[in-house]
Order: C-alpha cells, then structure tokens, then sequence
C-alpha cells in the first residue's frame, strides 16, 4: 500500500508540473500566483509538450497554444485585475550560450482596458524604451500594432529594471512602498539592455498586449548580448505566436 500512495504521488506531481488536462482535450496552465513586484522573466513549469493545446483559465481571453515545437514552457501569473501567460523557449542543446532562448509574455485586465491606441501611446512614452515606428500586422488573424523596443537604462538604482505599465499610470519607482502604498499592478518588468518586440491588439472588446523579448543581459553579456541572441529566438517566436488562437 505505502508503494501504491508514493506512486500516486509521484503521479500528482508530474501532472502539477505539466498542467491540468480538461475534459475537451486542452492542458491549463501551471499557475504561478500572485506577483508583488511586476511580470519580469519566471522559472515557468509547465513544460509544453509537442502536439498538444494548452489554455489558461485565469485569462480575461480565452487562448489556445498549439505547441509547435520542442524547449517551451509555460505559465500563468496576475497582478491585481492583470493576468499573464508567459512562455518560454529554452537554450538549443548543442548551440552557443542562449541560441533560441527567450520569452512571450501576454497581458491584459479582468477589467475595461484603453483602446489599442492608448495602449500603444502609454508604452512608447515609457522613459528609458527607445522605440520604432509602429506597424500594422496580423497575429491570430486579428489586426495588430507592432514595435521594436530596446530599454536603455533602469528607472533607478533600487529598481532592478525600468517598468512597463500599458493600462495604469506608471510612476516608474518599483515597488513604489513610499508613494503609492504598495506596487504597480499590471506593470511588466524590463531591464537595461534588453530587446523587445511589442505586438497590441483587441480581442472580443479587451486590449491584449504581446512582449516578444530577450533574455535580460546576464553575467556572459559581453561575450553573448541580446543583440546578438535575441534574433536566434525570433523565428521560435514567430512560429509560436503562428500557433496561438483566440476563441
């Protein structure tokens, strides 16, 4: 009996870290809870297996990923009336360090959030975000608004990154304890150095925001940058972002 409960055990865990399978087929989500202090890059745990479709039910959207190909991971996490899938493509065995490494994040509210435009305007006046021209493109057959985006500094010393609020006002101060009682919600986490792609589109009446980004610059930055393994991710990028579907 003691042998037939470990293996249980061992059974529930596997499937926490993969996900909960649904009656119609999808995988939700690992939940990762609650984050105090912005949406930076998470240790996500639910590993994406190829072939299958996975959902997040904490999503103001309801969204399928279609898995299309091997080394992604997948999360959901909130803050306050904000909520958040992120997913991640790991390291290519047998490359260079961070070939194919990076991260999706998709954001939106449980609440009324502004137009695609406001949206769009809120970011590109982010300090520290040095920005391109905005584009028009289509991602889940749905017109988009799309940006590069490179963050030049920090907000400060104490800030660990600079903030990126596209439905909030952003007093760009990190956890903020001194002014505003408590954190930023809904606010994503960037850091000096690293490379963006910024896609805004609505979906059924609610703004979604999609950040296509590199790895923050780490301890072999100068020997590997951002600049410099960030396009290695993009064609994974753009073939998961092929795969995921709004319903």
């Amino acid at each position: 009996m003691r042998s037939v409960r470990n293996l249980v055990v061992v059974a529930l865990v596997s499937l926490a870290s993969a996900g909960i399978a649904t009656a119609g087929g999808t995988i939700v989500l690992g939940d990762l809870g609650e984050a105090h202090e912005g949406i930076g890059q998470s240790s996500v745990k639910t590993s994406l297996a190829l072939g299958k479709v996975y959902t997040a039910n904490k999503f103001p959207v309801a969204v399928k990923i279609h898995t299309p190909g091997p080394q992604w991971e997948g999360g959901q996490l909130e803050t306050g009336k904000y909520r958040f899938i992120q997913l991640v493509h790991l390291h290519v065995p047998g490359t260079a360090p961070s070939t194919g490494f990076g991260y999706i994040t998709l954001e939106s509210g449980t609440t009324a959030t502004p137009s695609v435009s406001k949206t769009v305007a809120n970011v590109r006046a982010t300090p520290h975000l040095k920005t391109s021209p905005t584009k028009a493109i289509t991602v889940a057959g749905r017109h988009a608004s799309m940006f590069k985006a490179t963050v030049t500094a920090n907000d400060g010393p104490d800030t660990g990154g600079t903030s990126i609020t596209p439905f909030t006002v952003n007093h760009h101060c990190g956890f903020c304890t001194g002014t505003t009682h408590g954190e930023i919600k809904g606010l994503k986490v960037g850091a000096a150095g690293q490379l963006f792609r910024i896609i805004v589109l609505q979906v059924h009446g609610r703004t979604v925001v999609i950040y296509v980004e590199s790895t923050y610059a780490s301890s072999h930055a100068k020997k590997h940058p951002p600049t410099q393994t960030f396009p290695t991710f993009l064609p994974y990028a753009q073939k998961m972002l092929a795969h995921i579907s709004f319903s």
